[in-house]
């Protein structure tokens, strides 16, 4: 992945957190005084898909979706999902 493409992914994650706390957070009126939906689930989200979408073989080893390989936007998708899921099902166990 190149340096433009780290930026970009960190100025997406960075404006995704920004209105996830100050708009989504208000608007839905959940409680989450850590703000980890908006910082870690929402950003951690846009963060493993757009890796996904920049990835280039030079230098990470596969390509992603912008150099002609989608299937490594569906292997995120997958990861995601699978995450959330494990994450759901720990958290309702620990509670």
């Amino acid at each position: 992945m190149s340096p433009l493409s780290s930026i970009l992914i960190g100025a997406g994650s960075s404006i995704i957190s920004y209105y996830a706390v100050t708009i989504l957070k208000p608007r839905l009126g959940y409680d989450d005084s850590l703000d980890v939906l908006g910082i870690h689930r929402l950003s951690g989200t846009w963060g493993a898909l757009a890796t996904s979408l920049f990835a280039d073989e030079s230098i990470g080893g596969t390509n992603g979706l912008l150099f002609g390989n989608p299937q490594q936007l569906w292997i995120q998708i997958v990861s995601v999902i699978a995450t959330a899921v494990f994450a759901g099902i720990a958290t309702y166990v620990i509670l």
